[in-house]
């Protein structure tokens, strides 16, 4: 086993090399998202798997409290709501197979 520190936005990885990706809790802090899910995909074998969770805007309007303990503890911009993500990941080519949160959530 092998890790790289690297840009998520232009992976040194050839096209399909990958059977599974994993990311976890990582993918909101990447400046350019739509840049680092099309390498995913790029470095992504035909058929393979990218398992991640991120955090996503629930609601548009929070309390202060949660604004201060949960966006502003983890310098989260409270931006990606979970139908932009589900746009984001099928941009670039991702099929999403099993999405854990009901849409309303």
């Amino acid at each position: 086993m092998s890790f790289h520190k690297t840009s998520a936005t232009n992976l040194p990885f050839t096209d399909g090399e990958f059977t599974h990706i994993w990311s976890q809790a990582t993918l909101y802090h990447i400046y350019d998202r739509h840049a680092a899910l099309k390498e995913i995909y790029r470095v992504l074998k035909e058929g393979g798997t990218l398992l991640f969770d991120d955090l996503v805007t629930p609601k548009l309007e929070i309390s202060a409290t949660a604004h201060h303990y949960v966006y502003e503890r983890l310098l989260f911009e409270p931006t990606f709501s979970q139908e932009s993500y589900m746009k984001a990941l099928r941009e670039p080519g991702l099929l999403v197979e099993k999405n854990i949160l009901p849409p309303d959530s």
